[in-house]
């Protein structure tokens, strides 16, 4: 299976939920995130987490505490769907984009061993 066909397993739900190709876009750029976190040994996910949102909060100084909350149960509930129907691939996700193509939609994913 071709890594965006497997993020697209993982994640379509909440790619369908953007409004637009740039909040597509920025969803996708959550799963692979989460596909990558979903990689470490669980202590390491946590604080990889845990940096990861204090970077949301250096970034979008506007952000709300909630919204916060709701990137990181998302990457959560994605790490999860992740582990359960991929547990043993472990491939890092990179450079992935969403396009618009003679009206269609494309996502395309890069990725790479880590083992």
């Amino acid at each position: 299976m071709k890594p965006a066909e497997m993020i697209l397993k993982v994640a379509s739900y909440y790619i369908l939920m953007g409004r637009t190709l740039e909040e597509k876009q920025n969803i996708l750029y959550l799963a692979c995130t989460a596909w990558n976190y979903s990689l470490l040994p669980e202590r390491e996910r946590e604080e990889s987490l845990h940096r990861y949102i204090e970077e949301v909060k250096l970034a979008n100084p506007q952000i709300e505490e909630n919204e916060c909350a709701d990137i990181r149960n998302i990457i959560e509930m994605l790490i999860q769907e992740k582990i359960r129907l991929f547990p043993y691939i472990y491939k890092k996700m990179s450079n992935a984009a969403i396009v618009k193509k003679d009206g269609e939609e494309i996502v395309t994913v890069l990725s790479a061993d880590t083992i």
